[in-house]
This record gives structure tokens, C-alpha cells and sequence, in this order.
């Protein structure tokens, strides 16, 4: 009987709340809500990743109107994903991140069961075009697209290098049950910035760890996924967060501006994401974004 009155009640959710369709994203506070309590109207009304999906569905489904519901942990959200999956349910939607879902062969396939294009939604705001549409958004001072995209460039470039092997370390040491870079906490993977200078990855500590890893696990478990592997998509998504955000105050240190707090700083880069993908709508992270929320109904 739970199950049944489960299902009728998130199919049904949608007629109660007005809309055609009831989002389920992850994120929102330190409280993570099951499937029995998001219907018992537990849920969080904002979060960084409500901020996020909110515009593509506003952009690729502008005649659909929407509820977004943020639960928290990712499980919950799974478990909605499965069941629609089984045609138990309808009427709601799953957004989540794809983490290594696709690697590992554990991702969920149905219309309404969207993944980011990265790792996470945080993976896509490492990106020149994005981290100079949030530095005009902050800066008072006039400077041009291409001096600050000149500045931006070698710094994402730099750290994309590093990681290149790193991150397929990680996806191995995930698969054994442990991990390189950790997954909270990222600031530790990068070394102490002075003012006025780039940020760089520790890479001499991220190697210790991996050491001590390998070490504990007396071996890696060799994954033919793992060479598929690309930087880009598959690093570690808060990582690449903390390296935008501290991008974002390398520019404005060098050019004499003042600091933003971090909460800002995230909400500034994740509208400059959106702004490009405007400007570029025919990259692979817009034709993605397109295709997968356009196919929702």
C-alpha cells in the first residue's frame, strides 16, 4: 500500500501544484528528504542546483510550466528515477548529476531522467567564456573580452593539463571504493594562492594521496572505462568549481578589484554559464542541454 500510494501521490503531485511538471533536483541545505517525505511536502524551495536547471527548462521548454523541488542526497532521486524508469510513475522529472554514472554503467535511461553534460552542473562553469561573462558581471573597472580571456586562458589550461592523469586515477580509485581528490573539501587539492597570483593545483600532495591510496588498496583495479576517460567531462565537478572561483579572484586581484564572497561568486558564474550558452549555441554542452530537456514533456 505505501508503494501504491507513493506512486499515485508524485504522479499526481503535478495537478496539486498547478503545473505540467514537477522537477526533482538534488542540493539545498545540509537535509535530505526520502521519497516519503518530499510527499509529505518536504522539499527545498532554492538551491545551487535548482539555479542551474531552472533557465534550461525556461530556454528548451518555454511552454512548459514547471515546480522545481530540490531533495538533497542523490539516492532519493535515483530511486524516483527508477520508477520512472518502470513506468510506475509520471508527471515528475529527475535532474541529477552524472558523476561517473556513465563509467560505471549504472546510469538510468529514460526521457525523463536528465544527467548533466559533466560530472556536475559545477563542471561546466570552468570555462573561459563563462568565467569572463561572471568578472564583467563584478568588476567596475573597463577592460576588454579578449585581455581577460587572455589572462583566463593559460590558468584553465594549466590545470587541465595537470589533471589529466589524475583524473583517470581517481575514477580507478573510485571503482575500489576510494577516492583521490575529496569530495568535499576540494580546496585542499590547490596550494595556497598569494595575491595577484593564479591558482595551481597541489600536485605534489594529490600525489602523496594517490600513493597512500594505492598503497591501502595494494593495487588498482584496471578499468577498460577508464580510457574513455576526458578531462573535462569526467574530473571531479566541485573541483572545478573551486578552480573558477579562484580564477574569478585572481582577475579581480590583478585588476584592482574588490572580493565578492563565494555564495556570490557561484551565483554570478553560473548566470555567466548561461549567458554562453547563448553566445554558443552550437557547442556540444548547449546541443546537449537542448536535446535532453527538449525531449521532456
Amino acid at each position: 500500500m505505501i508503494f501504491t500510494r507513493t506512486h499515485s501521490g508524485l504522479s499526481n503531485m503535478r495537478y496539486f501544484q498547478g503545473v505540467d511538471l514537477v522537477v526533482f533536483t538534488e542540493g539545498g541545505p545540509d537535509i535530505s528528504y526520502s521519497i516519503d517525505e518530499a510527499l509529505d511536502g518536504h522539499y527545498h524551495k532554492q538551491s545551487d542546483d535548482i539555479e542551474f536547471w531552472e533557465p534550461l527548462f525556461a530556454r528548451y521548454q518555454p511552454n512548459l510550466s514547471v515546480s522545481f523541488r530540490a531533495l538533497g542526497t542523490k539516492n532519493t532521486l535515483k530511486e524516483i528515477a527508477r520508477r520512472l524508469a518502470e513506468g510506475l510513475i509520471v508527471g515528475v522529472c529527475v535532474v541529477m548529476d552524472k558523476d561517473f554514472d556513465d563509467l560505471f554503467g549504472q546510469t538510468i535511461s529514460h526521457k525523463q531522467v536528465l544527467y548533466t553534460h559533466k560530472y556536475s552542473w559545477e563542471s561546466d562553469v570552468f570555462e573561459t567564456g563563462v568565467i569572463w561573462n561572471g568578472f564583467q558581471h563584478i568588476a567596475l573597472a573597463r577592460k576588454s573580452q579578449r585581455q581577460v580571456e587572455a589572462e583566463i586562458r593559460p590558468v584553465i589550461m594549466q590545470i587541465r593539463r595537470e589533471l589529466r592523469h589524475l583524473v583517470r586515477a581517481d575514477i580507478v580509485l573510485c571503482a575500489a571504493g576510494k577516492s583521490l581528490f575529496r569530495r568535499n573539501g576540494t580546496g585542499s587539492a590547490f596550494q595556497e594562492r598569494r595575491r595577484s597570483q593564479p591558482p595551481r593545483l597541489d600536485v605534489r600532495g594529490i600525489r602523496d594521496r594517490l600513493a597512500a591510496e594505492h598503497a591501502e588498496i595494494r593495487g588498482f583495479r584496471l578499468l577498460r572505462q577508464a580510457r574513455r576517460v576526458h578531462v573535462r567531462k569526467d574530473c571531479l565537478g566541485k573541483l572545478f568549481l573551486m578552480a573558477a572561483i579562484q580564477t574569478l579572484y585572481y582577475l579581480l586581484d590583478i585588476n584592482g578589484q574588490p572580493r565578492l564572497a563565494r555564495e556570490y561568486c557561484i551565483k554570478f558564474l553560473v548566470l555567466g554559464f548561461h549567458e554562453w550558452l547563448i553566445e554558443k549555441p552550437g557547442s556540444g554542452t548547449a546541443r546537449y542541454y537542448a536535446r535532453v530537456v527538449g525531449a521532456v514533456g
